[in-house]
C-alpha cells in the first residue's frame, strides 16, 4: 500500500549549552544556516539562509504503519529553504509524529566571535502512516465515543462535593502557642523553657496578635480555599532545590499477573490507553468522587448516590456526612495530565494545557510526540498507539549526547536561566509541546 509522501524534517541543535559557553541567541524565525560538517556544523560567509533537509517521495507503509519498508525513507535528501514546512510541523498541522533530540548538527548565527553557538532543539517529524494489515482500515483514528472511552460513568458528578467541602479552620493563637510549648518542653532544660515561655507570651500580646488578625481577615476574603493553601504553594514553588527526590513523586508497578502482558510494548500500550481513559473520564465529570466511607453499607450504595446527586453542591458534603461518609478534596486532579512546573526566577509557575491531545514519550534522552486523542476528543485506536510505541522502541537513533531532560534536575534558578535562553533561540513552540504533553518514559 502506498500513500502520498510527507516531509521529514530535521532542525539542528547546537551543543546545548554543553560546555557552559555563552550563547548569542537568535530570535524565533531569524535566518540561520544549517549544514553538515563532520557532525559539527558549518559556518558560511555571505548570505545566511534558513535551510532544513527535507525528504520527499512516496512512502511505503510497513507492518507497523510507520517506518516505511522497515528501514525508513531512502529518497534523495535535499537542502531546501523550508520555513513554512518547519512552521507547519511546529503547529502540528502536518499530521506528523514529532521527535525532539540532540542531533549532530550545529546552528550558527551570522558571523560572530569564535565559539559562540546558538542553542536550538532538533525537531524530527516522522511519517504518521496507517495501521496496515489484512482487512485493516486505512487509518483507524478513534475507538468512538462508546464505553471503551471511559473508565467509569458515575451518576454523581466528579466535583459534586467540591463547593461544600469544609475549610481548614484557623486555630486560636493561644492554642497554637500552648501546643508549641508542649512540643518544646521535652527538648529544653528548665531555664531555656522559661525563656521560651516569656518569648511566647510577648509574641501573643504583641505582634502575634496583629498577625493573627491579619490572617483571619485574609481567610474571610478567600472562602474558596483554606488559609494554608497560599503559603503552601509559595513554599513549594519558591524552593530552589532540585525537584529530583526533594519534591517529585514516582511510581513503581508490580508485574502483571498475566505474563503475556508484561512485554514492554504491550504494557506501555495498555498503560497509555488506561491513562487516557482516566483523563477523559475525569474531564467529562464521570469519575466517581473521592469519598472516605466509614459506613460503606449505607454511603457506598447506588441508592445513596441516586439521592445525593440531587442535593445542591453547596450542601452535598453535609449530606454525605450524615451517613458517615467524607468526600475528599479533588481540586488538584486537573493537574494530573498535560501539566508541568515551569522554572522561573525566584518562584516557579504551574502550567496546564487541557486542550493538548498528544503524548510525550522519553527514550534514550530523546523526546517523541504523537496524538492520543483525535480532533473530536476521542481516544485513537489502541493499535495505532501500539504502532507509534513500536516505532519508537525500534528507532536506532543513538542516545542524546546532551539530553535536555538533565537540565530539569538543576537548581531551579539555573534551569530557569537556561530555559529562557532556549526559548529566545527559537525553541518556544517545541518546549510548549514538551510542557503540555502527557508523559510516558520508556527504558533504554
Amino acid at each position: 500500500m502506498m500513500e502520498k509522501g510527507k516531509e521529514r524534517l530535521r532542525i539542528s541543535v547546537s551543543r546545548l549549552l554543553g560546555k557552559g559557553k555563552e550563547t548569542s541567541g537568535v530570535e524565533a524565525g531569524a535566518p540561520f544556516w544549517v549544514g553538515p560538517s563532520g557532525g559539527r556544523g558549518l559556518t558560511v560567509g555571505g548570505a545566511w539562509q534558513w535551510a532544513a533537509p527535507v525528504r520527499k517521495g512516496p512512502v511505503r507503509g510497513g507492518a507497523d504503519g510507520l517506518t516505511g519498508a522497515g528501514s525508513g525513507l531512502r529518497e534523495e535528501e535535499k537542502w531546501v529553504q523550508s520555513p513554512e514546512a518547519v512552521s507547519r510541523a511546529l503547529r502540528g498541522d502536518s499530521g506528523l509524529v514529532f521527535k525532539l533530540q540532540n542531533y549532530p548538527f550545529a546552528a550558527f548565527s551570522p558571523p560572530q566571535a569564535p565559539g559562540m553557538m546558538v542553542p536550538r532543539l532538533l525537531l524530527r517529524a516522522w511519517p504518521r502512516g496507517p495501521a496496515v494489515g489484512p482487512g485493516a482500515p486505512s487509518r483507524p483514528l478513534s475507538a468512538g465515543s462508546g464505553p471503551g472511552q471511559y473508565l467509569q460513568h458515575s451518576i454523581v458528578p466528579t466535583m459534586h462535593y467540591q463547593d461544600s467541602l469544609p475549610r481548614l479552620p484557623i486555630p486560636k493563637l493561644e492554642d497554637t502557642i500552648r501546643r508549641y510549648l508542649s512540643a518544646q518542653k521535652p527538648l529544653l532544660d528548665d531555664d531555656q523553657f522559661r525563656k521560651t515561655e516569656q518569648f511566647c507570651k510577648s509574641f501573643e500580646n504583641g505582634i502575634g496578635k496583629e498577625l493573627h488578625e491579619q490572617l483571619v481577615a485574609q481567610d474571610k476574603q478567600n472562602k474558596h480555599t483554606s488559609y494554608i493553601s497560599g503559603p503552601w504553594f509559595d513554599m513549594y514553588l519558591s524552593a530552589r532545590d532540585s525537584v529530583v527526590l526533594n519534591f517529585n513523586p514516582f511510581m513503581a508497578f508490580n508485574p502483571d499477573p498475566k505474563s503475556e502482558y508484561n512485554d514492554q510494548l504491550t504494557r506501555a500500550t495498555n498503560m497509555t490507553v488506561s491513562a487516557i481513559r482516566f483523563l477523559k473520564t475525569l474531564r467529562a465529570g464521570l469519575l466517581e468522587p473521592e469519598v472516605f466511607h466509614l459506613n460503606p453499607a449505607k454511603s457506598d450504595t447506588d441508592t445513596f448516590k441516586r439521592l445525593i446527586r440531587f442535593v445542591p453542591s453547596s450542601l452535598s458534603w453535609y449530606g454525605a456526612y450524615l451517613v458517615n461518609a467524607y468526600p475528599l478534596d479533588m481540586s488538584q486532579y486537573f493537574r494530573l495530565f498535560n501539566s508541568t512546573r515551569l522554572p522561573k526566577p525566584s518562584r516557579d509557575e504551574l502550567f496546564t494545557d487541557d486542550k493538548a491531545r498528544h503524548l510525550l514519550v522519553l527514550r534514550k534522552g530523546n523526546f517523541y510526540i504523537f496524538d492520543v486523542l483525535d480532533q473530536d476528543g476521542n481516544i485513537v485506536s489502541p493499535s495505532e498507539i501500539q504502532a507509534h510505541l513500536k516505532y519508537i522502541l525500534s528507532d536506532s537513533s543513538p542516545a542524546a549526547e546532551f539530553p535536555l531532560a538533565y537540565l530539569t534536575s538543576e537548581n531551579r534558578d539555573i534551569w530557569a536561566e537556561l530555559r529562557q535562553k532556549l526559548m529566545s533561540s527559537g525553541n518556544e513552540e517545541s518546549l510548549r509541546k514538551v510542557d503540555s504533553g502527557c508523559v510516558l518514559p520508556l527504558p533504554r
